[in-house]
């Protein structure tokens, strides 16, 4: 009996296979091109910043909406975005966390790029999954930013600053189109 329910778990097991359709496969696809021709833009939905005790103080205050937490925040309807178009980044995304430098300018406390990438690379693993790292900079700090695009059209963006704590962010990425920027 024993060995009959050691050998349903195998049989199940390896005969569990991750189905793709037509469908699925043109969107990977699609993806692939537009991040191959660095055209793309990622619309983020959620900020995932380190939890820290300055977060847990704000928290505890009340002051994040209802439900959200110190280490995942909605960000939808906000418009925060990162966008790479050829050798040029552009990004406007809120930071939670905690800054270990101030700058100058205290007015703009999100991570605001417009400017070169260096260091463009991208690897594809085997399920598809396509992982792009490259650094940037502002006026005030260096990143190095690492994005995770999914086959099926989601998205995550891991930054590290020079000035401040790490934070992620999860998204759908699409192929950006400038004509949206008119409407």
């Amino acid at each position: 009996m024993k060995y009959i329910a050691i050998l349903l778990v195998m049989v199940v097991t390896f005969s569990c296979k991750t189905v793709t359709t037509p469908a699925m496969e043109a969107k990977a696809e699609e993806i692939s091109n537009f991040i191959a021709a660095k055209n793309f833009e990622i619309q983020a939905t959620t900020a995932n910043p380190l939890s820290t005790n300055e977060l847990n103080q704000l928290a505890n205050s009340g002051l994040l909406p209802p439900g959200d937490s110190t280490s995942r925040i909605n960000l939808q309807g906000r418009g925060d975005f990162m966008r790479i178009t050829g050798n040029t980044v552009t990004a406007s995304l809120s930071y939670y966390g905690t800054r270990h430098f101030a700058t100058l300018n205290n007015r703009d406390n999100g991570i605001e790029l417009e400017g070169p990438i260096e260091n463009y690379n991208v690897t594809e693993d085997d399920n598809g999954r396509k992982e792009i790292s490259f650094d940037a900079s502002n006026d005030t700090e260096n990143f190095a930013i690492n994005i995770t695009a999914y086959p099926g059209g989601k998205a995550n963006i891991y930054i590290s600053s020079t000035k401040r704590n790490s934070i992620s962010y999860d998204g759908v990425i699409k192929e950006f189109n400038p004509e949206e920027l008119k409407k």
